[in-house]
């Protein structure tokens, strides 16, 4: 039985209430004039969901802010013409400002202008995070577009109020959500209202959905018009999701679809069909449905097929229910570049080429909204040293009040490119505002800093300061704020200079961001499509699915490209391939010789070494690939591999490609997809395209080498970076045997953060020789001689009249620093060996986790004394999330070690400021605490924000806990600077850090202001011997905030090829003497051979009473309360810490006054003896 069958005949059950629907929506319809005679009947019934930010232009998954002076929120959806919405709901989810009034403050709910409800907000509704539904009555709703508008009134005070002081806000998350209750209408067939009803055109807020059938496995032909239909849907559904479930010879069980048909090859549903004579388009009801339509695409054999599906796109005026193609003459075939959605920079362009709308160069209010442009470019677009855009820009503007503050303001990507001041004795001007681009290729830009990337937001703004006096209630002063007009002339233009099409590949990004290479040619007439199996639905659906994404990059219709199933030089030749294949069945690990002998496995099939790559399906698999390599065929072109594992690993990869939004994290040559997220390889072979002049790639070639001579100019050579900062530190921490010293404790100290720390900024500096000796340092003296069997020791350093381990203890965040080193650098290097010892590492912590119920599974901070019978104790700082994504690629068994942490990371900072420790109870509560160590968060605590903030955006988490330690950000803010210390509970803090703090919050701040002052701040800061935690810190934050560096949502590192290794010279680099250091360490010099030797005896244990003075334990658990030693000296000339251990005000921040270290946690009793906090912390 047809599968529509039962749900028709159930539906002759409800008739008589259907009728009554359809005649009262009609009828309510029909007043706005909106609803057309033909409406009959309403079938069905569905809810649809949407994100409500998703709805609002450039705001997806982001907060909405509204203010007093601007207090409406707008929301856009559409409904298409076969639909009738019956009624709707809104939840919205959201927090007031805590200086709102009670009972006078309101929510009003609009929909296409009508009030639907409102909300006053009682006092238990302010401050907090609330959540509403709100009611959306059928008859406000109407067909095409539509708007929900949020208005917020808020009151702070009864009287004499001011529009635009800062207490009045209100915040609108991200998970707030607009549901539709939709019935549906069957349309008459009528093709001149399409793409309606098959495609939400041009509407990023909703989806598009499109089932392909043909009547069995498609032809070569078939498919390549079902390619072209796909096409057209992608380029229509900007950044929409559109996908093409495909079945052979069955009717979908639901919605609309577009069926081929020849007079050979008819699905069964339409066998009594008459014989076709040519190329036809026909929409038609479909048998047993309610409402739903098919587009039948017809024809005499499958060539008639292709050419249907070329008149369908391209714009053809069509009437009635079908329509017969006659004369057809083929569209000429696009050069390169010719993409719609991309500026061409070889040429300027004035601002009315990037309207979408007429009024889109206006802004009109009392506080103008900004007036935002799109500029696209090609995904291959390189920027050389002083590539930048000029924009030309005319316009006109209310002239301000005699006095009055007025400011044009232009910004590419929110960050400031330019601004001017409006006159007030004129209302029209000229400014010329300069755009820079960081250097090198725009799909990798990183952040506002880049100026300039793929996908660009040119936000034009005009401001009118306006100081709108409260008075008082005795005295009270209205100011009515003026109306102010900002008109921006369409002739305005933007020039661009310095910008080449050049691109290094293979490069899975290129892809994925822009469907490069096939992108080149819009039209996809330098591509061919090679489907390995076309009998497999899932594969033709990935085929299409990847088409849709392609054209949804350009915004044109591939009507040249080629499918075929069929290999061969005379096929391949000249062209580009985009292949869709299976896995191959003995994929057991992912590494990079899996990625390799993948490489191989493609290259070999589509040369015709070997039959397809893959299995027909493999129970429980969920795995998928994409990889990128020079095609066996055509040495100039590539090959771009759509590869999964079974039905589940096809689905997995079905819904990435459909969707724009994902995969935008991939990058390398090979990219394997999973439940778990993306791991990535860099392919084994690379080469250049593009038209950069042989001068700038001489110049290229040249930077990119660090070495004295390069071999050959234009290869590519892979010595060190020589990234400023990291050179200034090896110079003022690390000493000739790569041992890192804090020169700030008399014992001339040696940690094994420290060690791990520069073994960080070693990999991502490419400085391989210096990893490799700060590793063998660490191994022979902290280790035993074997990090694979002994955790390193956290602190070495002289005592008495000799230099050894200090305390045996470890530190398990040093330790999981050291592994994620050797696993990248194993992987990064293809250094087998790093990465053996990487897995050892992690196999040896995870000994330390514990399973605490109600809490869940979290890693100890070392291994004694930190576990008692009643609780356990955790540092907050010791747990980078990447770093455990990481390690759950290896081990799974870290995953539920992830999710311990993170709620044992919200749990301890109830109010979002983090402490330095944590005490949790048996089950897994917070265990209340009076010490200084357990209320206040410092210099353990701070490095919690920076760790958050650098996990990838595409980790659920990272949401999570920037969200959560907004608080301290915010507080940061509003003095611009963060407290040295900070009391978790209260709030009170407690004079200011140093740079090394200000280092820790900038990326958890944000754009703007107290960013960029901080950024000058520690870029200008000096590397000095005696700040050695200092400097770490700032090593981190500045590389991260370069470029240099990212971590995927798997935790993998990601180098940029284009990072800034330089930007502010060091102020002074005040150089160390460390004779002394050499006289006492001929020991060290030797590596201890008789100490390794000892130490790998008893690892476990050592019995070395530290030096009496104050000092520095990292697992801290004293058997007494003791006194931590000063931080670090803030500059080299400052006075030592005094006895009372105060600290020196630094001179980066503003005047605070001298405050005490807080003593190190006490002990439980049988505790293991260990000492204080300080040389770090």
């Amino acid at each position: 039985m047809n599968k529509r069958d039962f749900s028709f005949k159930h539906s002759l059950t409800t008739l008589s209430v259907c009728s009554l629907l359809a005649f009262s929506a009609t009828h309510a319809l029909a007043q706005t004039g909106d609803a057309p005679v033909w409406r009959t009947d309403l079938t069905g019934g569905e809810t649809t969901t949407y994100a409500l930010s998703d709805l609002a232009p450039g705001m997806a998954g982001k907060p909405i802010k509204l203010t007093g002076s601007n207090n409406s929120g707008y929301f856009d959806f559409t409904v298409k013409p076969d639909e009738v919405v019956m009624g709707g709901e809104l939840t919205l989810n959201f927090t007031v400002s805590p200086s709102m009034l009670a009972n006078v403050t309101q929510l009003n709910i609009f929909l296409n202008g009508e009030l639907q409800e409102t909300a006053a907000l009682s006092a238990k509704q302010i401050g907090k995070p609330q959540s509403l539904v709100f009611n959306l009555g059928s008859k406000s709703f109407r067909t095409g577009q539509n708007q929900v508008r949020v208005e917020f009134v808020g009151h702070y005070q009864t009287v004499c109020e001011n529009a635009s002081n800062p207490s009045l806000w209100m915040d609108i998350a991200p998970e707030s959500e607009l549901a539709l209750n939709k019935a549906f209408v069957r349309l008459p067939n009528d093709l001149s209202q399409f793409p309606a009803p098959f495609i939400a055109a041009g509407d990023s807020g909703q989806n598009t959905t499109l089932p392909i059938v043909f009547a069995q496995q498609p032809t070569d032909k078939e498919a390549t018009a079902a390619a072209i239909v796909a096409g057209y849907t992608g380029s229509l559904s900007q950044w929409g999701k559109a996908e093409f479930p495909v079945y052979f010879g069955e009717v979908p069980a639901k919605g609309h679809f577009v069926v081929f048909a020849t007079n050979d090859r008819k699905p069964a549903f339409l066998s009594e069909l008459p014989a076709f004579e040519g190329p036809r388009i026909e929409l038609r009801d479909v048998p047993g449905g309610q409402h739903e339509k098919m587009l039948l695409i017809s024809g005499r054999n499958d060539e008639d097929l292709v050419v249907a599906a070329k008149v369908l796109t391209s714009g053809t005026q069509m009437i009635g229910d079908n329509h017969r193609v006659r004369d057809f003459k083929d569209e000429p075939v696009q050069g390169a570049y010719q993409a719609p959605n991309w500026i061409d920079p070889q040429q300027a362009i004035t601002l009315s080429s990037l309207m979408r709308y007429p009024t889109q160069l206006t802004s009109r209010g009392a506080v103008l909204p900004a007036i935002h442009l799109n500029l696209n470019m090609a995904p291959d677009i390189y920027a050389i040293d002083g590539a930048k855009a000029d924009l030309n820009l005319f316009y006109r503007y209310s002239k301000p009040a005699e006095g009055q503050v007025a400011q044009m303001r232009v910004l590419m990507n929110t960050a400031l490119a330019g601004s001017d001041n409006m006159d007030s004795g004129t209302d029209r001007a000229r400014s010329e505002v300069f755009v820079q681009a960081a250097p090198g290729p725009l799909f990798s830009a990183v952040g506002p800093r880049d100026g300039m990337s793929l996908t660009n937001d040119l936000s034009i703004e005009a401001f009118y300061g306006t100081q709108a006096l409260e008075g008082t209630p005795e005295n009270c002063r209205t100011v009515a704020l003026p109306s102010h007009n900002f008109q921006i002339d369409p002739s305005s233009s933007i020039a661009f200079s310095g910008f080449y099409h050049y691109a290094q590949l293979p490069e899975i990004a290129l892809y994925t961001k822009g469907g490069f290479p096939f992108s080149k040619y819009a039209d996809l007439s330098q591509t061919v499509a090679v489907l390995s199996d076309a009998s497999n639905t899932q594969y033709v659906t990935t085929l299409l699915n990847a088409i849709g994404r392609i054209s949804s990059a350009t915004g044109s219709v591939p009507l040249q490209v080629t499918v075929t199933s069929k290999l061969g030089n005379d096929v391949l030749k000249g062209k580009d391939v985009l292949y869709v294949g299976g896995l191959p069945a003995n994929i057991t690990s992912l590494n990079d010789d899996t990625a390799k002998n993948l490489e191989k496995a493609v290259v070999d099939f589509l040369g015709g070494k070997s039959a397809q790559t893959g299995v027909e399906d493999r129970e429980n698999a969920t795995l998928a690939a994409l990889l990128s390599v020079k095609s066996p065929a055509d040495s100039g072109r590539a090959v771009v591999a759509l590869l999964s594992d079974g039905s589940r690993g096809a689905k997995l990869l079905n819904d990435s490609l459909a969707n724009r939004a994902q995969l935008q994290d991939a990058s390398g040559g090979t990219v394997f997809v999973s439940s778990q997220g993306l791991t990535s390889f860099k392919p084994s072979q690379t080469w250049w395209v593009g038209d950069l002049p042989w001068y700038q790639r001489v110049f290229i070639s040249r930077s990119i080498c660090a070495a004295s001579v390069c071999a050959v100019l234009a290869g590519l050579c892979t010595s060190a970076q020589a990234w400023d900062k990291w050179d200034a530190f090896k110079a003022a921490n690390v000493n000739d045997s790569f041992r890192v010293v804090d020169y700030s404790d008399n014992r001339r100290i040696t940690t094994s953060e420290g060690q791990s720390y520069a073994m960080f900024f070693a990999l991502v500096a490419g400085d391989k020789d210096s990893f490799e000796k700060l590793l063998k340092w660490t191994e022979n003296n902290l280790a035993s001689g074997d990090i694979t069997k002994y955790k390193p020791s956290w602190l070495w350093g002289k005592h008495g009249n000799s230099w050894g381990i200090i305390d045996s203890n470890n530190a398990a965040d040093s330790d999981m620093w050291i592994a994620y080193c050797l696993l990248e650098a194993g992987r990064l290097w293809d250094r087998p060996d790093y990465t053996a010892k990487g897995k050892a590492m992690m196999d040896l912590l995870m000994k330390d986790v514990r399973d605490v119920k109600g809490l869940g599974k979290v890693l100890l901070p070392g291994y004694k004394g930190f576990e008692q019978e009643n609780f356990v104790t955790l540092n907050p700082s010791y747990y980078p999330v990447f770093i455990m994504r990481r390690f759950a690629v290896e081990d799974q068994s870290w995953n539920p070690v992830i999710e311990g942490t993170v709620r044992s990371l919200v749990r301890s900072a109830p109010r979002g400021y983090a402490p330095d420790w944590v005490r949790f109870d048996r089950q897994g509560k917070v265990i209340p605490e009076t010490g200084a160590d357990y209320t206040l968060g410092s210099y353990n605590a701070i490095r919690t924000y920076m760790w958050a903030a650098m996990m990838s955006p595409a980790d659920p988490v990272h949401d999570i806990l920037v969200e959560h330690f907004e608080p301290f950000a915010k507080l940061t803010r509003d003095t611009n600077m963060p407290p040295e210390k900070i009391n978790i509970i209260t709030g009170e803090r407690h004079g200011y850090g140093s740079p090394g703090f200000a280092a820790c919050v900038l990326e958890l701040l944000g754009k703007g202001p107290t960013q960029d002052y901080l950024r000058t701040v520690i870029e200008n800061d000096p590397i000095i011997g005696e700040n050695y935690y200092r400097n770490t810190l700032m090593l981190y934050a500045i590389g991260f905030d370069r470029g240099l560096y990212r971590f995927d949502r798997n935790g993998y590192l990601q180098l940029s090829p284009k990072a800034q290794l330089t930007q502010v010279p060091p102020k002074a680099m005040v150089p160390v003497d460390k004779s002394a250091d050499k006289e006492d360490h001929q020991e060290e010099a030797e590596e201890a051979p008789e100490q390794v030797k000892t130490d790998a005896a008893t690892p476990a244990t050592n019995n070395v009473t530290p030096a009496p003075a104050v000092s520095a334990s990292k697992a801290t658990q004293p058997t007494a309360p003791a006194t931590a030693a000063p931080k670090a000296v803030e500059q080299a000339q400052q006075p030592k810490a005094s006895a009372d251990n105060s600290l020196p005000t630094s001179t980066q921040a503003p005047a605070a006054p001298a405050v005490s270290t807080p003593a190190a946690p006490a002990a439980p009793a049988g505790g293991a003896t260990a000492t204080t906090e300080g040389t770090n912390k």
